[in-house]
């Protein structure tokens, strides 16, 4: 379960991408402050309300709703800007797409505060889902600019997703929101295990998924003959296929390793590599006929 987020504007200063939740709810006429909502306004009050009741029951609702997404951060610092790539997959019903509004969002504050009602430190950033199916996933980059923040290591980063549900609705919903790490040098998996037997007529073939900050760049190093992969050399993003020589293998089991390199940074990952190798033996009896 995500820990619960409070972020603060002030109502005139709210960025539009949020504030325009609050009201795509609420609709039209005057709306009292203060502007409350959860979930990207599918909860929502405004006004003189049993504040501490009011807005418990918003919170506890959302906890206990089903994620209709499920979302994955990181950050990294970019002169006075936050790049933040956003990793979603679609598990709601619908395609996300400009037909329901799905859009993609990152928020920065500092953990601190900045004042009554100054936790916002930089423009979100927003950039629209262009049809993504449900079970399918995506990867965004958004760029929140000029960030003017107090103390960078205080900083916390907030990625989130939402759309309209359904034909007609007015209100927006939140698939999933999580916030966002610090972007890192990251392989997965980190151990992969073969079985081969002499007779089979595919191998395996596994993939490595590289993670890190947007301008780290890799090498690859095998540690035995029989491991192949490809490509050896690649950035972030790249997927690496592993996969093993039947030919160069001997019977039973053998280790091995698979390393990369972070160039200019002196970071290694190694990926451990078992593979058990059987021989199959086929005996032809004749056929005996009377």
């Amino acid at each position: 379960m995500q820990p619960v987020a409070v972020l603060k504007y002030p109502l005139d200063g709210a960025p539009m991408s949020r504030h325009s939740r609050f009201w795509a709810a609420f609709g039209v006429g005057l709306a009292p402050a203060p502007h409350v909502m959860v979930d990207s306004g599918h909860e929502f009050s405004c006004g003189a309300v049993d504040y501490n009741a009011d807005y418990q029951r918003m919170i506890e609702t959302s906890r206990i709703r089903a994620a209709q997404g499920q979302l994955r951060a990181t950050w990294e610092r970019l002169d006075d800007s936050l790049l933040v790539n956003v990793l979603l997959t679609n598990l709601s019903p619908l395609t996300l797409s400009p037909s329901n509004a799905a859009a993609v969002h990152a928020l920065a504050y500092e953990d601190g505060g900045m004042g009554l009602h100054g936790r916002i430190v930089g423009s979100p950033a927003s950039v629209p889902i262009n049809g993504l199916a449900p079970g399918a996933a995506g990867r965004w980059e958004l760029q929140i600019p000029n960030v003017q923040a107090d103390d960078w290591t205080g900083l916390r980063i907030l990625a989130l997703a939402d759309y309209l549900p359904g034909v007609g609705s007015r209100a927006y919903d939140i698939l999933q929101a999580a916030w966002a790490a610090p972007a890192v040098f990251r392989v997965d998996p980190q151990r992969l295990t073969f079985h081969v037997r002499s007779n089979d007529p595919v191998v395996a073939t596994y993939r490595l998924s590289i993670e890190g900050p947007r301008q780290l760049s890799w090498s690859l190093t095998s540690s035995q003959p029989w491991i192949v992969a490809s490509p050896t050399r690649g950035g972030v993003g790249t997927q690496v296929e592993v996969s093993v020589v039947v030919a160069l293998m001997t019977p039973g089991w053998q280790e091995g390793t698979v390393t990369l390199s972070a160039d200019d940074r002196g970071d290694s990952i190694v990926v451990d590599i078992t593979a058990h190798y059987t021989l199959v033996f086929s005996l032809y009896l004749p056929l005996l006929r009377r």
